[in-house]
């Protein structure tokens, strides 16, 4: 989808809606920018929960885009999943991650694409990985910058109980999917639901710890979480916490690619540039 395609939308939505907000223009190239990667059908069938027709296949994806509600969270993950879609539309093996969400799969998809927007944002080269099922290599994202790093992404979901166990088993599970012997990163994205439990921190400071004492090929973990603005009724910050491991033995590669790793994004276009540079002038 190309930019002169996106000016083309928004000047259509210009002439017709001069008086709309910001708000109203963003979601509508949105839906149209969803349209275009998933298609007419599966776009209003998971972002409209009111639509006659609810098949299994987009069952999930009106759950997690909580289309049920139509409210500002519903609004951000329809923006978010637009952007990202958007500007990774040119990474080698975005089509499987398009693929599996209109198979049904936007959960764990949707985590993946968090963890490459990560990326793709701190101009960190890398590819969506084809999974093969097998034990050392079946990692989700394979980063080709300054040194190869194998990354494998999980994504808790609210009905997982917290606690220092289940977070240790998630990490150790995610380790046996990448090759031993090379570096490698974790994604861990965090339920809203542990994001409330006051022990929450200790459980990642204990897990986490537990875990690198017998990894010492891990660069760290990347959380990533949805904060709710207690301030604001229904909305939320995108948080993520990189965990270094002080176990890894590496080199100053790996050092120059951690600073990488944190610093600022500095690649990327979001929905509001798009509208204030097509629409709002």
């Amino acid at each position: 989808m190309t930019e002169n395609k996106i000016e083309y939308i928004c000047n259509i939505l210009k002439s017709k809606y001069p008086q709309h907000s910001c708000e109203f223009h963003k979601l509508a190239l949105a839906r149209e920018i969803l349209i275009f990667f998933f298609g007419l059908e599966w776009t209003n069938q998971a972002i409209h929960y009111q639509h006659p027709n609810k098949p299994t296949k987009t069952e999930e994806a009106r759950g997690y885009l909580k289309s049920y509600d139509h409210g500002y969270q519903w609004q951000e993950l329809i923006f978010k999943l637009a952007e990202r879609v958007y500007n990774l539309q040119n990474v080698t093996g975005i089509s499987r991650i398009i693929r599996d969400i209109k198979q049904g799969n936007l959960t764990s998809r949707y985590a993946e694409l968090e963890a490459a927007k990560h990326l793709y944002g701190r101009r960190i080269a890398f590819d969506f990985v084809k999974p093969h099922g097998l034990k050392g290599s079946d990692f989700d994202i394979k980063i080709k910058d300054e040194i190869e790093v194998n990354c494998e992404v999980k994504h808790k979901i609210d009905s997982t109980k917290l606690s220092e166990a289940t977070l240790l088993d998630t990490l150790n599970q995610a380790k046996t999917q990448v090759p031993g012997g090379e570096p490698s990163l974790l994604f861990i994205k965090i339920s809203e639901i542990w994001v409330e439990n006051s022990s929450i921190e200790s459980v990642i400071i204990n897990a986490t710890n537990s875990f690198f004492k017998s990894n010492d090929k891990t660069l760290g973990i990347m959380f990533r979480w949805m904060q709710i603005d207690t301030s604001h009724e229904g909305r939320f910050f995108w948080i993520c916490k990189f965990i270094k491991n002080n176990h890894l033995i590496g080199g100053i590669d790996c050092d120059n690619f951690i600073k990488k790793l944190q610093s600022e994004i500095t690649n990327w276009i979001s929905l509001e540039t798009l509208i204030n540079k097509y629409i709002i002038d």
